[in-house]
């Protein structure tokens, strides 16, 4: 297993997790349980573990520490559960034999645990004998703390000759941990480190660090080393941790300060598995106040030293920890803080402290440990006096980091009752703590039940709180409190592990939440959280999060203020939440692929607020009754997908795209009541956007507006009941418009201005106020195959325009079908028109250069109407029942006009007025009660020229006139007689010179039929396959 036990100086008592459940919640963190409870003290524990198999159940949990060490025959107290800690079997170690005095030792303190990855645990310390020698000790379980093993000697050290405090010359303070990384060369060596006192009533103590290394688990040792540097001997508690590589790290407290604080932190380490060492490197200078209780007769120190635990990163062999307590201003007005600190270069260099403990300052902190699972989460305990303002009672609490140090969690609380300081003023120097991939279990002393001494407690906190529970009736007396049952939703964000859930039930949580890692936040029933008025209600800042269900109110007013803000975050699902009285109702800000789903946005300034942030997915919401802007407003955003949610009443438009939108999906939605319905507008081009299938009706402005955008698609929508225009396109080109229905709009159906390369196809656009379609100062634009009717206007209206194109389009009941107004090169080509209240077609005001083809105009009151208009054609049209005018040109010149139908209309078919001149008119077929009128110079026919004319006779010229009275009488199908044809003098200057006549059919007066000789018919009856020859010649007389 990869783990590293860490050793620090803890004050405290031992709590065990009793495994207690309520219906509906986890697994609580239980009442403390004693490890082991007896007469005088428990203290000083180190913890260690073998992982198992079931989350928080290691194969076996071990606790070591001092048992009874104020007494003669004092020992090492040990206990091991295999049940996560539930229930503990407890024992004593035996004492060392002393080969120096051939006895055995008589006392045992500073206990340290640790285990390899073959199943060894190991329990290290001190021994000493009244009187003169102190060795350290190895002992070795090979059954779970079932059986120990014989000591193995580490150091042994009797009285040396000449120092004048020969009964203090002894080894102390040691702590051990086992290289466990499968990749190290070093993989289950056995490292201790301790100090040796010289002369420990001396004026001036030293004391020197020493470290010893085991390769052959614990059955011997080598040869115990300095590693402190000279200057640097007044070492406290030196404290070993391995990296991955199989580097070992050792670092202590060194007391021989020469300027500023009372501590100096030292680091060394080795390279070849504690064989050889290098120079000590400085860390840090702190300050160390005295722990202090409040007695009657004052301030008294408590004696509690500690040391500063160290961690390796099991990724980073070069990433270290370390943690410590310090006065953080140094002159004792502010009392100890818990600090973390960090390197990333092996030492070399030190991050700024980082203050671990979340209190307000005053309070004390002490005796940290550390350990880091294999995740690298990084776990630390203390014991901490935050809850009691007269400092005289304890607690244990807990914080960790996933981020590699950069942030702890919230504090929690592991004990369940506060304890008093132990009478005897002794806390010991560190308490335990150790880690698997689910749990953080720690052990302490607590004075609860035994005031004067303390005992041996244990606890475990999930290390995977993959569920926490927010209630706001929860307290200090409900289990799992400040663990996994909050009162705060920001609690439990801050306690429950990534991809964790909080549950949130029902209550009212004034809080503005920060969700700043990937967890999902449930609603359990209704709850409701509040912003009371500032910032964001919840911002999300970390990807993967989820937040369903909540009813969430009352954000800040400023721009960018929402109830809910996911910032830099992707992969986050915002779903069924009721989001209302906020600025922005949800803001997605440079944030990708998130979704937001079925959520309520009513009653905010804005709805959903999304800026830099593409591949989002915004579907099934009601956005309604946001009082300031848009429903959806995005701006340079990119491929997200809007659909199926229902925008109404919004104060702005229901969906307002700004600047450099592309590729981005909008289908399905119902959008109504809002000022637009759909706005694309910007600038800067929102380019390749797909509006399709939504219902846009009812807006007090536009249904759809596209400004300066390129290459979008409006397919399948229904734009309905706008008060303006149903779709305007404006500077918007490549745009396709395609199977829409466009119906009963105050203005136009469709309005086109500056935009050019447009299809507009199979649409149905009826019932608009003005116009079906207006297209202005547009070009080469396209409208086909689209149903045209009911409008009260014009049915297309093409004004200052060019090489535009109508095709396969049905226009009736307008006003007009088509219109034309200074528009050129435009071609209109196959459509039909019919049941307009004026024109089919009008061409006006100076448009020139038009093409007018095999179109079939019927039922209108003109036909085909030019006003001022110039060099178009006009061929190959079916123009009929118009009740004034097939064709009637006002002022129009050199048109040409031929190939058409004209049939059957009211007044005349064609009539040319007011200095209509220059106008070419042939092979076109007239039947009408008046057929043509003209007052101008124009010309009725070409040359004679073969080809089929329009009554599929052999040759072009003229026009076919049903009230033609003349005669062909050279069989060529053009009149010969009655020339020029002028409709009964209707036509004032020349006329038709070359009318189209059908070729008479000469008369047969007789037949002759003659047989040949050769083959007369026989008298009698033929027989099959007889021939003959039979010659019939036809006279006219």
């Amino acid at each position: 297993m990869d783990k590293k036990i860490m050793i620090g100086l803890v004050i405290g008592s031992i709590m065990i997790v009793s495994g207690i459940t309520l219906s509906g919640y986890p697994a609580p963190r239980g009442t403390d349980v004693s490890i082991k409870s007896a007469a005088l003290v428990q203290n000083e524990i180190s913890l260690t573990l073998i992982p198992g198999t079931q989350p928080g159940k290691p194969q076996v949990l071990l606790a070591a520490y001092n048992d009874n060490p104020y007494s003669f025959g004092s020992g090492i107290g040990y206990g091991y559960s295999t049940d996560g800690g539930a229930t503990w079997t407890t024992g004593n170690l035996p004492f060392p034999f002393n080969p120096l005095t051939g006895m055995n030792m008589d006392q045992e303190f500073d206990p340290t645990a640790t285990s390899d990855t073959l199943g060894n645990l190991y329990i290290g310390h001190i021994a000493s004998e009244i009187g003169g020698s102190s060795g350290l000790y190895v002992h070795k379980s090979t059954n779970g703390g079932g059986t120990w093993l014989s000591p193995v000697t580490v150091a042994l050290d009797g009285p040396p000759s000449g120092d004048p405090d020969p009964l203090y010359r002894f080894n102390d303070r040691c702590q051990m941990t086992a290289d466990t990384f499968s990749g190290s060369p070093y993989t289950n060596n056995i490292y201790i480190t301790w100090i040796k006192d010289r002369g420990f009533h001396m004026p001036q103590p030293w004391s020197d660090v020493y470290f010893s290394y085991s390769t052959n688990q614990g059955v011997s040792f080598s040869s115990a080393v300095r590693i402190n540097d000279i200057g640097h001997d007044m070492g406290n508690m030196p404290i070993p941790a391995v990296a991955p590589n199989g580097t070992v790290y050792v670092v202590w407290m060194d007391y021989n300060v020469t300027s500023g604080g009372n501590g100096t932190i030292y680091l060394d380490k080795s390279f070849d598995g504690g064989v050889t060492w290098g120079t000590d490197q400085f860390v840090a200078q702190i300050n160390l106040p005295p722990l202090r209780l409040n007695t009657a007769a004052g301030f008294t120190d408590v004696l509690a030293k500690g040391g500063t635990p160290i961690a390796v990163s099991p990724t980073n062999s070069s990433e270290l920890y370390i943690v410590y307590a310090a006065d953080p201003d140094g002159n004792g007005t502010d009392e100890a803080d818990i600090f973390f600190i960090k390197s990333t270069d092996g030492g070399s260099s030190w991050s700024s402290p980082l203050r671990v403990n979340d209190d307000s300052t005053k309070n004390d902190q002490f005796l940290p440990w550390m350990d880091v699972k294999s995740d690298g989460t990084i776990d630390i305990a203390w014991y901490d006096r935050r809850n009691d303002v007269n400092d005289s009672l304890w607690d244990v609490y807990f914080a960790k980091s996933t981020d590699g140090g950069s942030s702890f969690s919230q504090n929690i609380q592991l004990n369940d009752i506060s304890f008093p300081t132990p009478t005897n003023l002794w806390m010991g120097e560190y308490l335990g703590l150790a880690v698997d991939s689910n749990y953080a279990f720690v052990a302490f002393t607590s004075s609860l039940t035994d005031v004067v001494t303390g005992d041996v407690y244990f606890d475990k906190v999930p290390n995977s709180l993959s569920t926490v529970y927010v209630d706001d009736d929860y307290n200090a007396s409900t289990p799992g409190w400040q663990i996994d049952h909050f009162d705060t939703i920001q609690g439990a964000i801050d306690a429950v592990d990534v991809n964790g859930t909080v549950i949130v039930y029902n209550g009212t949580y004034t809080e503005n939440i920060v969700v700043n890692k990937s967890i999902t936040l449930q609603a359990g029933s209704n709850p409701v959280i509040d912003g009371n008025g500032t910032g964001d209600v919840i911002y999300i800042s970390a990807d993967w999060v989820t937040i369903n269900g909540f009813t969430i109110q009352n954000s800040g007013t400023n721009w960018g203020d929402a109830g809910i803000e996911i910032a830099t975050s992707n992969q986050c699902n915002v779903s069924r939440n009721n989001i209302s009285t906020s600025n922005a109702g949800i803001v997605l800000s440079s944030s990708n692929n998130n979704v937001v789903l079925n959520n309520s946005i009513i009653n905010n300034q804005y709805g959903i607020v999304g800026s830099s942030s593409s591949n989002n997915t915004i579907s099934g919401n009601t956005i309604n009754s946001n009082n300031y802007g848009d429903g959806i407003y995005l701006s340079s955003s990119s491929n997200n997908t809007i659909s199926h949610n229902t925008i109404t009443s919004n104060n702005a438009a229901g969906i307002y795209f700004d600047p450099s939108c592309n590729y981005n999906t909008i289908s399905g939605n119902n959008i109504s009541s809002n000022d637009d319905g759909i706005d694309i507008y910007g600038s800067v081009s929102n380019n390749y956007n797909t509006l399709s299938g939504n219902t846009i009706w009812n807006n007090s402005g536009y249904g759809i507006y596209f400004d300066w955008s390129r290459s979008n698609t409006i397919s399948n929508n229904t734009i309905s009941s706008n008060n303006y225009d149903g779709i305007w396109l404006f500077g918007s080109d490549n745009t396709t418009v395609f199977g829409n229905n466009i119906l009963s709009n105050n203005e136009d159906g469709i309005y086109i201005e500056e935009s050019d390369n447009n299809n507009v196809s199979d649409n149905i656009i009826s019932n608009n106020g003005w116009r079906g379609i207006y297209i202005e100062e547009s070009d080469n634009n396209t409208v086909s195959d689209n149903t045209i009717g009911n409008n009260s206007v014009y049915g297309v209206y093409i004004y200052s325009s060019i090489y535009n194109t109508l095709t396969g389009n049905t226009l009736t009941y307008n006003f007009d079908g088509i219109r034309l107004g200074l528009s050129n090169h435009i071609t209109i080509t196959n459509n039909t028109i019919a049941n307009s209240n004026y024109s089919g077609i009008w061409v006006s005001s100076s448009s020139t250069n038009n093409t007018i083809t095999n179109n079939t105009i019927s039922h209108n009151r003109y036909g085909v109407q030019f006003s001022d208009s110039n060099h178009s054609t006009i061929a190959n049209n079916s123009i009929s029942n118009s009740s004034w005018y097939g064709m009637i040109f006002d002022n129009s010149n050199n048109n040409t006009v031929s190939g058409n139908t004209i049939s059957n209309n009211g007044w005349r078919g064609l009539h040319l007025y007011s200095s209509s001149d220059g106008n070419l008119i042939y092979n076109n077929y007239f039947n009408n009660t008046n057929n043509a009128y003209d007052d101008g110079n124009n010309t009725w026919n070409i040359t004679k020229t073969s080809g089929t004319n329009i009554i599929n006779g052999s040759y072009l010229g003229g026009n076919f006139w049903s009230d033609y009275a003349g005669s062909d009488t050279n069989g060529d199908g053009l009149g010969d007689t009655d020339l020029p044809y002028n409709c009964s003098g209707n036509i004032a200057n020349g006329g038709d010179w070359h009318p189209l006549v059908t070729p008479s059919t000469p008369s047969i007066d007789y037949i002759t039929i003659t047989f040949g000789t050769e083959n007369e018919i026989p008298p009698g009856n033929m027989s099959t396959g007889f021939t003959f020859t039979m010659y019939a010649t036809a006279f006219n007389t």
